[in-house]
C-alpha cells in the first residue's frame, strides 16, 4: 500500500502549501485575502473566511492582486477576460491578447465568468507494475464546462503496448460527473465511470452512482470538494462470473492553479462494497501540469488502483507513472 500512501501524500502536501488568494492592501497597510467577487466605479467587494461579501470603497485600497481571470466590464461597455492587477495609483487590466490601464470610475462590473471551458488533450508514456510490468503509450483528455450552479467532467484514459506481437498492457477508464450547486458549499453530485482492464480480467465495469458534496475551497484559483454517497458496481469479467453489488462512495477533488502556468491535482476514490464488508476498491490520482508554450502542457503524474479482492489469480494493485505532452485551453 506504499503507492496508495504515495498518493494521499503528493495530495496532502499540495494542500498544505499555501493558499493561494485574491487580496487588497488598503492604505492603512493592512491586507483582506479571499476572493473577489465584485467592482464597480465606488467599491471592492472581497468574499472572506469570516464574511461572505466584505465591500471596501475604492478610495482606502492602495493595492488590487487577483489570482486567476474574471470577465471585467467597463462602462463604455467593453469586456475582458483578465486579472485586475494594480501598477502604484493605476489599475491594470491583464487580459490575454493586451491589457490596458483603467480608472476605478470605469470600472462597471468584475465578476467569474457565467460559464468557462477548460481541457486537456495528451499522449502519454508511461510505466507500469502490478498486474503487469512494462512500460506503454496512452492518450488521456478531460473537458469540464463551470457555471455558478453547474460543473460537468467528462475524462478519459487508454493505454496499450505489444511485447512479442502480444498484448502487456491494454487498459482504458473513462469518467462523466455532473455537480449542481445547492448553496456556496453544498452540491448534489452523479457519476458514471467505465474501465476495462485485460490483466484485471476485466472486460468491463460500469459504476454509476451520487450523493451530497460539499467544497471546502472553491475560488477560481482553488477547489478542494468531497462527495459521500452509494453507487452500483457492475463487472463483466473475461473468463469468471460477473459480478454486481450495491457500495458506498466517497471521493475527494483538489485542484490548484498556482500560476498562469502551473496547477496540481489529485483525486481520490473509494468505494466500500455494502454486500461484503471487507471489500473495498480504491483509486487515487496525482499530478503536476506545466504549460511550457502557447497551450503545450507537460503532465507528470502517478496512479494508483487498488482492490482487496481482486479475480482469482490476479494482484491487488497497479500503479502507474506516466508523462505526458499535450495541449490545454
Amino acid at each position: 500500500m506504499r503507492s496508495v500512501l504515495a498518493v494521499v501524500f503528493v495530495g496532502l502536501l499540495a494542500v498544505g502549501v499555501a493558499w493561494a488568494q485574491d487580496s487588497i492592501k488598503l492604505k492603512n497597510g493592512d491586507v483582506i485575502s479571499g476572493a473577489l467577487v465584485k467592482c464597480d466605479g465606488t467599491a471592492l467587494t472581497i468574499k472572506t473566511s469570516y464574511s461572505k461579501g466584505l465591500s471596501v470603497d475604492w478610495s482606502e485600497v492602495a493595492d488590487v492582486n487577483m489570482q486567476a481571470p474574471a470577465r471585467i466590464v467597463l462602462k463604455t461597455g467593453e469586456s475582458f477576460e483578465g486579472r485586475l492587477t494594480s501598477k502604484g495609483e493605476t489599475l491594470y487590466i491583464d487580459a490575454p491578447g493586451g491589457g490596458r490601464a483603467v480608472k476605478a470610475a470605469d470600472i462597471e462590473s468584475i465578476g467569474i465568468p457565467e460559464v468557462a471551458w477548460n481541457g486537456l488533450a495528451a499522449l502519454t508514456v508511461l510505466g507500469v507494475s502490478g498486474n503487469t510490468r512494462s512500460s506503454a503509450l496512452g492518450a488521456k483528455g478531460e473537458v469540464q464546462r463551470v457555471s455558478k450552479e453547474n460543473r460537468l467532467t467528462l475524462a478519459g484514459r487508454a493505454d496499450y503496448q505489444e511485447l512479442e506481437k502480444k498484448a502487456n498492457v491494454q487498459t482504458a477508464f473513462g469518467r462523466l460527473r455532473f455537480d449542481h450547486q445547492l448553496t456556496d458549499s453544498w452540491f448534489v453530485g452523479a457519476f458514471d465511470e467505465i474501465e476495462h482492464d485485460f490483466f484485471k480480467n476485466i472486460r468491463w465495469r460500469n459504476r454509476i452512482g451520487g450523493g451530497p458534496g460539499y467544497r471546502f475551497i472553491n475560488t477560481p484559483t482553488m477547489l478542494l470538494s468531497a462527495l459521500a454517497g452509494i453507487a452500483y458496481t457492475y463487472t463483466d469479467y473475461r473468463n469468471q462470473k460477473d459480478d454486481g453489488a450495491p457500495t458506498a462512495a466517497a471521493n475527494e477533488e483538489f485542484r490548484w492553479k498556482i500560476s498562469e502556468t502551473q496547477s496540481v491535482y489529485q483525486m481520490l476514490d473509494f468505494y466500500p462494497s455494502l454486500q461484503h464488508g471487507s471489500d473495498f476498491t480504491f483509486r487515487g490520482e496525482a499530478g503536476f501540469r506545466q504549460i511550457v508554450t502557447s497551450g503545450i502542457v507537460l503532465d507528470l503524474g502517478i496512479v494508483d488502483d487498488y482492490n482487496n479482492a481482486p479475480a482469482p489469480g490476479r494482484k491487488s494493485n497497479d500503479f502507474r507513472y506516466q508523462l505526458s505532452i499535450g495541449y490545454v485551453w
